[in-house]
């Protein structure tokens, strides 16, 4: 907080040596934690962030793409509640492969990036992840409105209810998208950086991204608490796995997103010093990719009709993946019938 304050008041003399003290703040602290990992010869902090970011997220885009493969080949998943939940798996996954491009820039070091270089590289994943946050409080809605409303509900058009929810999602990204543009463009065009999408965020798109994200699942958490109280008042099976299922959703988005989002205020809050906001994001944001990896899983382990899904998907691709041919059985008739016994022609001596 000193060395903020000392280049806040001399901007000329002391820039210099705040960034060389925060610079060696945390790469001292940095060599500390591999050491004790004893992995310091091995790899940088930075590209242990990197990679393991980006293993977590190549596996959560396996997870989503396949999340959204099922959905489209499974009758029973037709729902507008499934449907919703393959949209957000798609858009999610959209946004993981912004770990894999900041993976390959910092594998090939070709950074610093100017982030008016970086916009455009990862334009997709920055409008994914702002469409992914608000179809989660649409599927949360969605389900509020089907246990509250449910002859309505099962009447509702499928297709104009699908797209009026998407192009409200593409609106809110479409803003979000639009802002940092402005921002990055007039403000910081060639300021150099690692090429996150979170590098992207600045000033004004920074504070109204954490915001949104906030009040989205803020949101999100009421409705799924009046569906709560909607199913207590209901018995059976069903409403005992659809509370399940809403508990691990709500679980998954609250250890992710909004811890994310919470994390990144109370830093800019506070004007947390450079190696704690380093480490703090760091562990919130690597909680956030295992969130995106996890609905799968999730789906799989708490909804019977996805296990039958993701069961039988393996069954047909078991084969492939282990090269097995299939086997064919020959079965041997044995005549054994009396009267082709007595029939048949005795041998001659």
């Amino acid at each position: 907080m000193d060395l903020i304050r000392a280049s806040a008041t001399e901007p000329g003399a002391m820039s210099t040596t705040v960034i060389t003290t925060t610079v060696s703040i945390i790469d001292d602290q940095s060599h500390n934690f591999l050491v004790v990992l004893g992995i310091a010869n091995i790899i940088s902090l930075t590209m242990l962030r990197v990679v393991s970011k980006s293993v977590i997220s190549f596996i959560g885009i396996v997870f989503n793409l396949d999340l959204v493969y099922i959905t489209c080949k499974t009758r029973s998943l037709q729902g507008t509640c499934n449907l919703l939940i393959a949209l957000n798996a798609l858009f999610t996954a959209f946004f993981e492969f912004s770990y894999i491009t900041e993976l390959i820039i910092a594998s090939a070091k070709l950074g610093p990036v100017p982030l008016s270089h970086c916009f455009w590289l990862q334009l997709f994943p920055l409008f994914g992840a702002n469409c992914a946050v608000p179809f989660i409080l649409f599927i949360g809605i969605d389900r509020l409105l089907s246990t509250a409303f449910p002859r309505w509900h099962s009447r509702i058009n499928t297709r104009y209810y699908l797209i009026t929810i998407i192009g409200l999602c593409f609106l809110h990204s479409s803003i979000m998208a639009f802002c940092t543009f402005l921002i990055v463009f007039q403000r910081y065009p060639n300021k150099g950086l690692g090429c996150q999408v979170s590098d992207l965020y600045r000033d004004e798109a920074r504070s109204m991204i954490e915001r949104s994200n906030i009040t989205l699942n803020l949101t999100t958490f009421f409705c799924y608490i009046g569906v709560w109280i909607l199913i207590k008042r209901t018995k059976g099976d069903v409403s005992v796995r659809l509370f399940k299922s809403l508990t691990a959703i709500m679980l998954s988005v609250f250890g992710g997103w909004f811890l994310y989002s919470i994390a990144t205020m109370i830093i800019d809050q506070f004007e947390i010093i450079a190696a704690p906001r380093w480490y703090i994001l760091f562990s919130a944001g690597l909680l956030q990719s295992i969130s995106d990896a996890s609905h799968a899983p999730i789906l799989y382990a708490v909804s019977s009709p996805y296990r039958r899904a993701f069961r039988y998907q393996f069954s047909q691709i078991r084969p492939r993946i282990f090269c097995r041919k299939k086997e064919t059985k020959t079965t041997i008739l044995f005549l054994t019938d009396s009267k082709l016994l007595r029939n048949r022609p005795k041998s001659i001596a």
